[in-house]
């Protein structure tokens, strides 16, 4: 129920802010609204969502209704990685190869590659062979 998130988001709840944020996304339940999704995708994401922050760095990433900012994304990616986020993980090893938001860092993208490789991330993992390493 909808409404039930709301109240709970409202009322703090880091899940229920980044549910409904989902709900405002996709427009489940709600109409869709990209800018009330990011509103809450940032509360859940301060409160240390990381399935918030890895969505605020991709609103970032992308310039979806915020200026686009390769240091915020980068920023939230990074947040969201330390608490083993898959997708962050993999991002992070994306900002770092390119210096999206960083200094440029081969190593440091590798190693982030790396780890979420032996997780089983796909992308991952053909990123980290076709750099030519294998994984053991």
């Amino acid at each position: 129920d909808v409404s039930r998130i709301y109240e709970n988001a409202v009322l703090g709840n880091h899940e229920a802010q980044f549910l409904y944020a989902q709900c405002a996304e996709f427009g489940l339940g709600i109409g869709k609204s990209l800018p009330t999704a990011r509103e809450y995708y940032e509360k859940a994401a301060i409160k240390g969502n990381a399935k918030a922050q890895y969505k605020l760095g991709m609103f970032y990433s992308l310039g979806i209704v915020v200026n686009q900012s390769d240091n915020l994304a980068f920023v939230w990616f990074q947040k969201a990685a330390k608490q083993g986020h898959m997708e962050a993980m993999f991002e992070l090893g994306i900002c770092y190869f390119h210096g999206y938001g960083t200094n440029e860092s081969k190593p440091d993208a590798i190693k982030w590659w790396l780890n979420v490789a032996k997780l089983g991330h796909p992308e991952a993992k053909m990123s980290i062979e076709d750099l030519g390493y294998e994984l053991k």
